[in-house]
């Protein structure tokens, strides 16, 4: 009897556990597990941005130049000698005024020929009034004689003596002449400064001799000296240029770079447009004056400006009404901005520059009400995507906050951008 009873048992479990497990596969293929439908996750980038709103802004031209002297002169003496006295400032980057003795040659030569010259003079000018008075005797003898004297064998002008009284004449102009060539070359053995001069090259010194072929000096003018700068051909209608009579001319601030990367700021004003384009970059040719380059006059504050010296200008030129400045940091290729809408999307626009600055350029159209512009860099946009804007403290600009939200339904091309 047990052993029937422990052959049922064996034969049946194992039955039974194979039916409940084909039973449990049956009921798991009739009945599948549900699951929940989600919407999409996307990224929510965090951006800053900046308001947008129009400004009457003045405008510059910008160029770059060379400082040159307005005035430059080589100094050669008139007359020759032996050199006794010279300026104190007659050393490189000395500095002389206009009017100061520069240079002074040994005058006793000269002093001899204008005392030479005064005695022919006199005694030119006594011959002639010698011969004034034999003009008058001649004429009074003419008076009495003329009614015997035949018309044919009588020369009035000989007989007048005014032959003579020419030849005097000339002999006495001929001295004064060279009286004053003698007093001429006799103020000549000094030498004055013409204008108020800095010194740029000296090559004399007292004792030596110099004739009219030795250079003295080189000399320019310190009242004032010239930037020759260069111009784009497209922003010259936009640079006033002086009237004939000098009135006018756009101003100029002219950057001087500085060892530590600053940079100080001279007034200019422009002069005038040469007459040729630059050989290489083929633009146009300006000059722009500056007055006290090397600052004699002691302005607190003021940097000299040193020949030779390249320099940054900013030429005035104008004013424009209503336009938008943006960073060059947020223009993006090809002249486009990505701007914020009131709805916190993003849009691409493009965008007209009618003027660039070295910090930003200044852009017109396409700009709405309530659009603000996105500054941040993004890995990639999508127009029409939503945007938070940084607002909270610690909050990274640059961050992407992870949102439960759909995209919008024409945002099918995706941009990538640097």
């Amino acid at each position: 009897m047990r052993s029937f009873i422990r052959f049922l048992f064996n034969s049946l479990v194992p039955l039974v556990l194979v039916s409940a497990a084909l039973a449990g596969a049956y009921y798991m293929l009739l009945t599948p597990p549900k699951t929940e439908k989600k919407e999409a996750e996307v990224f929510v980038p965090v951006v800053s941005v900046a308001d947008l709103a129009p400004v009457d802004t003045p405008i510059y031209v910008s160029a770059y130049g060379v400082v040159i002297p307005a005035r430059r002169v080589v100094l050669q003496p008139e007359v020759s000698g032996r050199v006794l006295e010279q300026h104190p400032q007659l050393i490189p980057g000395g500095h002389i005024l206009e009017g100061e003795e520069i240079l002074k040659i040994d005058p006793s030569e000269y002093e001899i020929m204008v005392r030479k010259g005064r005695a022919d003079l006199s005694k030119a000018q006594a011959s002639l009034d010698m011969e004034e008075g034999q003009q008058t005797i001649a004429k009074r003898e003419w008076e009495l004689l003329e009614e015997d004297l035949s018309e044919d064998l009588t020369n009035p002008s000989l007989v007048l003596r005014q032959p003579q009284l020419q030849s005097s004449e000339a002999t006495r102009d001929a001295a004064q002449t060279d009286l004053d060539e003698a007093l001429l070359d006799l103020s000549r053995t000094v030498l004055v400064a013409p204008f108020d001069s800095l010194v740029i090259q000296e090559s004399v010194e007292v004792g030596q001799l110099v004739d009219r072929n030795t250079e003295i000096a080189t000399l320019v003018g310190t009242k004032e000296f010239w930037i020759e700068a260069k111009v784009p051909l497209a922003d010259l209608d936009r640079v006033q240029f002086p009237n004939a009579a000098g009135q006018g001319g756009s101003r100029a601030k002219v950057h001087l770079l500085e060892g530590n990367g600053a940079s100080a700021v001279l007034e200019g004003r422009v002069l005038r447009l040469l007459g040729n384009l630059d050989s290489e970059g083929r633009m146009a040719q300006i000059l722009v004056a500056v007055e006290d380059p090397l600052n004699y006059e002691n302005d607190p504050g003021k940097r000299a400006l040193l020949l030779e010296s390249y320099v940054r200008l900013e030429i005035e030129a104008g004013e424009m009404s209503e336009v938008y400045p943006i960073p060059r940091t947020a223009m993006r290729e090809n002249e486009k901005i990505w701007v914020c809408t009131p709805d916190n999307r993003l849009e691409i626009r493009q965008v007209d520059v009618v003027w660039r600055r070295d910090e930003d350029l200044l852009v017109r159209n396409r700009i709405k009400p309530g659009d603000r512009l996105i500054v941040s860099r993004l890995s990639k946009i999508l127009p029409g995507m939503e945007v938070r804007i940084a607002r909270e403290r610690g909050e990274s600009a640059t961050s992407e906050v992870q949102i439960s939200s759909r995209l919008p339904s024409d945002a099918t091309e995706v941009v990538n951008q640097g």
